[in-house]
């Protein structure tokens, strides 16, 4: 039976942090968790970094399973819990587990999750948060391209990947579609000084596959009945309409380079299919990526029930770099849940010199639209995890260096929010 409703549990936990300067620090220590036999012995199998990280994750996940029980659990209620960008990414100068590491993660995460005693996330739908690792791979003439690296030196690509655990059981996995500077890793053109190493570089620049439509489709996935999609951060923004013709017109959209009319990976994919589909949980693991509205695709079901009760945006980011600055509302907010109900046609205006909504409702089928309806939803329960005890189980220890006002104003808890309807 699909479900009929949906209840967001957001994790809101710093995964970058900046030091008293400003620049960035990636390496968040892992902490100490204390040790438990109640989840999968593949645990055990992790380095000491990696089981303490999925350690902290089951626990702050079966705390959120406990709070939802205490509110009213259902199982026609789907259950999405998500961690930020970088949940799992190592305290090393890499900032990135090896690729056999990466697979036992998600090989502990999966068993802990999926054959939990009473089959007790049976409801749920997990995103772990993103992953980094690295993996050696064979040159070629498009990986090493116009590099000036000897072929018989060892070329590194680095991932950053979502895994998402579904109620049935199972993970897959989501790669990042380009990778961004906040990723702190070697990397081309968002890398910024990371970019300096030849030998290193972003999965996506080394194996062209990685940027095809074909694995971008991979961004989509029905859960219990309802259709699904995962953007990791800069995905949300990754693209701009001057690379495009609009569909209305069959022109290109017109603009200038300083101010693109972006849109996301999800919207891409969306505008290429034929016919679309409309996802309407749009999931968003970020590291410093607010909701950018045009980029936005989450629909309403085609519930003949309540065919107007919208779909849902979700967002868990664990970069609030102004976490302390009252201007920005969104700098002080990890984790989001908005609803959108409707969507306006939106048109380039040559006297306004900027696109303005058209007289006509729209379809959400419309690719440049914008939402006309994009509210924050309401939250049954907020639950600072600095109250639980042993502190170490539930909350990330302060980075050496950090500037302690931003890491303080960054509250590690949970959000979750009402039961809504499809």
């Amino acid at each position: 039976m699909p479900y009929t409703r949906v209840r967001y549990v957001g994790y809101e936990v710093p995964t970058v942090t900046l030091d008293n300067g400003g620049s960035a620090i990636y390496r968040i220590p892992p902490g100490n968790v204390s040790r438990t036999s109640k989840y999968s012995d593949k645990i055990n199998r992790l380095s000491t970094d990696a089981k303490t990280r999925v350690l902290r994750f089951m626990k702050v996940l079966d705390h959120a399973r406990e709070q939802v029980g205490v509110l009213g659990d259902n199982p026609n209620t789907l259950k999405v819990f998500m961690a930020p960008e970088f949940y799992f990414r190592p305290d090393k100068a890499e900032k990135a587990y090896s690729l056999a590491e990466f697979n036992k993660i998600k090989a502990a995460l999966t068993d802990s999750i999926s054959n939990a005693k009473n089959n007790v996330f049976k409801n749920w739908l997990v995103v772990c948060g993103t992953a980094l690792y690295r993996s050696s791979i064979k040159k070629t003439k498009s990986t090493i391209a116009s590099s000036s690296v000897d072929k018989y030196q060892t070329l590194y690509a680095y991932y950053n990947t979502a895994i998402v655990i579904k109620p049935k059981g199972g993970a897959s996995q989501i790669e990042k579609f380009e990778a961004s500077l906040i990723d702190g890793i070697p990397t081309g053109q968002h890398g910024g000084s990371e970019a300096v190493d030849p030998e290193k570089k972003d999965v996506t620049e080394l194996i062209k596959r990685y940027k095809s439509l074909s694995y971008q489709k991979r961004h989509f996935f029905t859960v219990g009945g309802i259709p699904s999609t995962v953007e990791i951060c800069l995905e949300h923004m990754i693209n701009d309409f001057h690379n495009i013709n609009d569909p209305a017109t069959g022109q290109p959209f017109p603009g200038d380079a300083a101010n693109p009319l972006s849109y996301g990976v999800v919207k891409n994919v969306l505008h290429k299919q034929n016919p679309p589909t409309k996802p309407v949980l749009h999931l968003l693991p970020a590291g410093g990526m607010g909701i950018n509205e045009f980029s936005v695709a989450a629909y309403s079901s085609n519930n003949s029930l309540v065919p107007l009760r919208g779909g849902y945006i979700m967002r868990s980011d664990g970069y609030l770099a102004d976490a302390d600055d009252n201007s920005n509302p969104l700098n002080r907010i990890g984790v989001q849940c908005q609803r959108v109900r409707t969507y306006d046609r939106y048109e380039w205006s040559a006297v306004a010199n900027n696109y303005q909504i058209a007289g006509a409702y729209a379809t959400p089928n419309d690719f440049l639209s914008f939402p006309d309806q994009l509210n924050d939803v309401g939250y049954a329960s907020t639950i600072n995890l600095n109250t639980l005890r042993p502190l170490g189980d539930y909350v990330i220890p302060e980075p050496n260096g950090a500037d302690h006002n931003k890491w303080i104003n960054h509250t590690q808890r949970l959000r979750i929010t009402n039961e809504l309807r499809f």
